[in-house]
């Protein structure tokens, strides 16, 4: 074979070659662009659906505050004390849930900019829910929360990202349990964890759900107990604190019914 048939067959190969490199790397590209789309329009829409959620949750509180602030103002002379007083508390109690949707609001700011601030130390776990639960008596004023709280479980944790944790679990546990059912929180120590727990009475999650009721945005389709659905934050802020302290999160069947949500977070060396 001639020098100049072997150049012109080489030269053929390397052509070959680039053309297949160009059609892979314009195949990636598609495929990259295709992806990153994808994401855009998803982010989106998820935008869009928070922007509506955060719209009628606000309005759902505000709207009763405004329409007996009103009424009151009008009639103040014309009803009796116990009107007054039924009438400023049901403000009183719409203001609170304002006050948490707002909080939770800026909580997901936080986490959306990566800003939370973690102070780890040695924190007496059972005694420090004990305190908590004791705090939220008000947000389960319908239903019977109870604790059970191991004293010698001490674990290295933020005392506020705590309090966010069990606020929100318990939070959680009360828009979905119907009026009168149990809310348990309980602690424990596992090997070389501390635990968590808050347990409900309501109808579960389906193991479908599982993997995804910790993710922003998420809300369960299982039926709740009257409340409000909520942003879709709550739990998303408690596994993104749980993790910031080196713990964990999870959920499984309670032994009667309903859901028991953990938090797992690391033990203390020393007392």
């Amino acid at each position: 074979m001639a020098e100049s048939d072997t150049d012109e067959q080489s030269e053929v190969e390397r052509l070959r070659r680039t053309l297949e490199r160009e059609r892979a790397i314009r195949r990636q590209a598609e495929a990259i662009a295709e992806d990153a789309t994808r994401r855009l329009y998803e982010a989106d829409r998820l935008k869009s659906l928070f922007v509506s959620t955060v719209s009628h949750e606000l309005r759902t509180p505000l709207t009763p505050i405004l329409g007996f602030a009103e009424g009151l103002a009008r009639t103040w002379d014309k009803v009796d004390d116990e009107t007054r007083r039924d009438i400023i508390a049901r403000i009183h109690s719409n203001a609170s849930t304002l006050s948490l949707l707002i909080e939770s609001l800026l909580d997901f700011s936080q986490l959306e900019q990566t800003r939370l601030r973690i102070t780890i130390e040695n924190v007496a776990l059972g005694q420090e829910v004990r305190r908590l639960v004791d705090q939220l008596a008000s947000v389960a004023d319908r239903h019977r929360l109870e604790t059970d709280c191991a004293g010698s479980v001490v674990v290295r944790a933020d005392r506020a990202a705590l309090a966010r944790i069990t606020h929100n679990l318990v939070s959680n546990a009360v828009k979905y349990t119907p009026e009168g059912g149990r809310i348990l929180v309980a602690t424990r120590s596992d090997g070389d964890t501390g635990i968590l727990e808050v347990t409900d009475d309501g109808p579960g999650v389906v193991p479908a759900e599982r993997e995804r009721i910790f993710d922003r945005f998420y809300r369960s389709n299982a039926q709740e107990g009257g409340r409000a659905r909520g942003l879709g934050i709550g739990l998303a802020l408690v596994r993104a604190l749980a993790e910031s302290m080196g713990g964990s999160t999870g959920i499984d069947d309670a032994p009667q019914g309903g859901a028991r949500f953990w938090v797992r977070l690391p033990l203390a060396t020393t007392p």
